[in-house]
């Protein structure tokens, strides 16, 4: 069996899997985040071994021959984080999250000093809140720490050192959305951190999601109930080991999740580097291949938003209002920006906006429309997927919206390709990624594609030709409302500036 660990933003999950890459047992401890004014969004450190802790001592209940059962443990975790720790691998500070954005002024400053589009050209990120930005927010502003750190961490690098005793590895899905890495050449790029003025020996080693960085040191196997000297993948973050566990392995892979928020994701053997910048890099937890991520901001957030606008009692009662009205909703559109937007846009001031409102509306046209609206702004990161030359004719799908049949049926019109679930339920996406990752690091697997091939298809939707119809008349007046509005999004964010609203 393997014991995957899955570092999630609001919840850490550890999953116990079998060699057919079946989740036999699994549980959830809950994290705290701290948020404050300012862009302030952390996590203790300290906070992912205690809940790891609970977890594994849960599934020794769930299974009692779990400690004579594992052969190998990978951890996944959240991305574009920070955590500096010193050569004994203490915290010096809590993590910086994905959304701190307390570094923005660093993220410009690289962008000054390399030359606009640089760090995108080697990374095939944008600066943005990236760990490479936070390093230099920790430089410019906690100088003390900065001078301590023996090593800037990931999430799950942070847990991976804890397990097996020395905090000194990373992998290059990780690095490489952390604009820490050349993603053509998959190293360290010295000249850019002699530029920026930090120090390049502040960053573990590199190494590829499948290779073993260690053994399960003593002191976290007593916590943990556990033989020592269990084998360690270095694993990877949760964008890669999301794209294994959708049985997106290898170049010419496609897959959509649809979540909080929502992206869809295509394999490439190289990175896809696109002209205007509206996508995200990420190597794949082997090494061997990368994925174009287009992400949009607001999918689940859209829907809870909705549910309670309209005081829909649940998401079954909201599925049946929304069915209950006909594809196009009467002309009624949403746009889906309610905390602004990524892929393609990358506006933080846009908003949502219902278009075309009339009296014939009513609730179960505010609600299909919202559904429309989210598969619409996907349909914008499948197009910026086949600007840039990728050949989409299919998706699997992850997620918890996957869940409804009705909103299945509307993204795979709007999409104009089929849409497949796996039988493996998709919540446990990342973890089963994770597991694989194991799996092929002790050798139960050849490779990344050998240990997909265990991940059986539930069921496949198909696109209705007039329904698909419908909905390109749609989304050729759905593409024009951004830039219309634009300039209204932008007086608005003035005026909520000055309202301090």
């Amino acid at each position: 069996m393997i014991l995957a660990i899955d570092l999630g933003t609001t919840a850490t999950k550890v999953s116990l899997v079998s060699p057919t890459m079946t989740v036999l047992a699994s549980s959830q401890s809950r994290i705290r985040t701290y948020t404050a004014p300012g862009g302030i969004s952390e996590q203790e450190s300290g906070d992912w071994s205690g809940t790891v802790i609970y977890c594994v001592r849960e599934l020794h209940e769930k299974f009692p021959s779990l400690a004579s059962s594992v052969e190998a443990i990978a951890i996944t975790g959240h991305m574009l984080g920070c955590t500096p720790v010193d050569a004994t691998g203490r915290a010096l500070s809590r993590h910086l999250l994905h959304g701190d954005t307390r570094s923005r002024v660093q993220a410009e400053k690289i962008e000054q000093v390399l030359g606009a589009g640089t760090i995108y050209q080697l990374t095939g990120n944008r600066a943005g809140p990236s760990t490479l930005s936070k390093m230099m927010w920790f430089k410019a502003e906690k100088p003390e720490i900065y001078a301590q750190t023996a090593y800037f961490l990931q999430s799950k690098d942070f847990v991976t050192g804890w397990l097996k005793g020395t905090y000194d590895t990373t992998d290059y899905s990780d690095a490489s959305h952390a604009c820490l890495i050349d993603v053509h050449k998959l190293m360290y790029f010295d000249a850019v951190y002699l530029s920026l003025e930090l120090d390049r020996t502040k960053l573990p080693s590199l190494h590829r999601g499948t290779d073993l960085v260690g053994r399960l040191c003593p002191d976290a196997a007593a916590k943990l109930g556990l033989p020592a000297g269990i084998p360690i993948a270095a694993g990877a973050g949760d964008g890669a080991c999301s794209a294994i566990g959708a049985g997106a392995a290898k170049a010419g892979d496609h897959y959509c999740c649809l979540g909080t928020t929502a992206w869809t994701a295509c394999m490439s053997e190289k990175p896809v580097l696109d002209p205007a910048m509206r996508n995200f890099n990420i190597v794949s937890g082997d090494g061997y291949s990368v994925g174009s991520f287009g992400t949009i901001q607001n999918a689940g957030r859209a829907i809870d938003w909705a549910q309670a606008a309209c005081q829909v009692k649940d998401l079954k009662q909201f599925d049946a209002l929304a069915a209950a009205v006909e594809a196009g909703s009467d002309g009624l559109i949403f746009l889906p920006y309610l905390a602004g937007e990524r892929t393609p846009h990358f506006d933080p001031d846009a908003r949502g906006a219902y278009i075309g409102l009339s009296t014939e509306h009513q609730t179960g046209h505010l609600l299909r429309a919202v559904l429309e609206g989210i598969s619409m702004a996907l349909r914008d990161t499948v197009a910026m997927h086949r600007d840039d030359g990728l050949v989409i004719d299919n998706m699997h799908l992850i997620g918890g919206g996957g869940r409804s049949d009705l909103w299945r049926q509307i993204l795979t019109s709007v999409l104009g390709v089929p849409v497949s679930r796996l039988a493996s339920p998709s919540e446990h996406a990342t973890t089963v990624g994770a597991a694989i990752l194991a799996g092929t690091a002790i050798g139960h697997f050849a490779d990344l594609s050998a240990g997909t091939q265990m991940l059986e298809k539930l069921d496949t939707e198909m696109p209705d030709p007039l329904t698909v119809e419908r909905y390109d008349q749609l989304h050729g007046i759905y593409r024009q409302l951004y830039a219309t509005l634009k300039p209204i999004h932008d007086q608005l964010a003035n005026y909520r500036q000055n309202m301090g609203c």
